[in-house]
């Protein structure tokens, strides 16, 4: 009978071990996925943490160029202004068009970390499906904005190089470097300033309305951006206080 019953207690240590194996492979698994995920996880806040200190550089970023955007504003208002009144010499002339000079306001974020995120799959990563929804919304918007202001630079750019008289030699830079003495300035090169319905005149005024109204635009664009990039700012903070 004893020997009957061998098998049967064979059969039963091998079921068990088989069992132990079992056991171990499934914590050795959840042991592996719990390290997984916690990698992922550690990832993920030092991301948003880079995220955010990007973002906190474009806002700074944002704040420069509106005030830059405004100071030009600025002076063109003061350069309809002074259109409009007699220019006497070369002095008043040059003064009026610093007044009118073009600022081209290139759109350039810090986005380093989103691409590195995009590129690796490491948005996937994160968890919070509205925080992820929001990062690519603010990203899309940065590209948008930024395709939309280069096309009105290089419309903008288009209206300087269309002008039927000779603007470049009064331009600072062109001043300093090369037309540096008054000989080289003559009564033709500006008096049509003084003729309001000249051809030249409405012009040169219609370009500088132009980029009057760039400079409007770009308050508007660094202004929603900079609100867009806050609020993602905190919806980060937000996040990473919850861990």
């Amino acid at each position: 009978m004893a020997d009957d019953n061998k098998p049967i207690k064979y059969l039963r240590y091998a079921f068990g071990e088989i069992v132990l194996i079992m056991i171990g492979i499934l914590l050795a698994l959840q042991i592996n996925n719990w390290n997984q995920n916690r990698i992922k996880f550690n990832e993920s806040i030092i991301h948003l943490k880079s995220l955010k200190s990007d973002l906190e550089v474009d806002t700074i970023y944002f704040n420069q160029q509106k005030r830059e955007a405004q100071k030009q504003v600025d002076n063109y208002r003061i350069f309809f202004k002074k259109s409009y009144e007699t220019q006497n010499n070369i002095e008043e002339v040059t003064e009026l068009i610093d007044l009118a000079y073009p600022l081209t306001n290139y759109l350039q974020v810090q986005n380093s970390t989103f691409l590195e995120m995009v590129n690796a799959g490491k948005l996937n990563d994160l968890a919070n499906e509205e925080l992820k929804s929001s990062i690519v919304a603010l990203y899309r918007d940065y590209e948008i904005a930024r395709v939309g202001n280069r096309d009105y630079n290089e419309y903008t750019a288009s209206l300087m190089k269309g002008l039927k008289f000779n603007i470049w030699k009064f331009l600072p830079y062109n001043r300093e470097s090369i037309f540096h003495e008054k000989y080289m300035f003559h009564d033709n090169d500006w008096k049509f300033l003084n003729d309001y319905s000249s051809p030249n005149f409405q012009q040169f005024e219609n370009m500088v309305t132009q980029y009057h109204g760039k400079q409007i635009d770009a308050i508007e664009m660094f202004d929603e951006l900079k609100i867009k990039a806050s609020l993602l700012i905190k919806q980060i903070n937000d996040e990473l206080n919850s861990h």
